[in-house]
């Protein structure tokens, strides 16, 4: 009877702490994304950028509110079709970020 108690203590402690080191990493990685899309306007995590469509311009492929995931790519890899994301060198939108498809 000990012995049982003993386990359920164990399993209880254990899932306690499982479910506070989730919180934290929550915690942490909301934080990451509020400090990165007020500094950045968007959001990097683990080499991967995160970028929501903002205007019709890509319609139909890719809808308005569309989340979109790119990874930094070398040009040489970058083929015609491509959809690529990257920051505008037009003076009107300087630094923002543009989806277009590779023509």
């Amino acid at each position: 009877m000990k012995e049982e108690t003993q386990t359920q203590s164990l399993r209880g402690k254990l899932s306690s702490g499982l479910s506070s080191l989730a919180s934290v990493i929550a915690v942490v990685l909301c934080l990451t994304v509020v400090v990165q899309v007020t500094t950045n306007g968007y959001v990097q995590i683990g080499g991967y950028s995160l970028f929501r469509v903002i205007t019709g311009s890509m319609e139909p492929e890719i809808p308005v509110n569309s989340l979109l995931i790119c990874k930094k790519t070398p040009i040489e890899q970058i083929a015609v079709g491509d959809i690529v994301c990257f920051k505008s060198l037009n003076p009107k939108i300087l630094g923002s970020v543009v989806t277009h498809r590779v023509v």
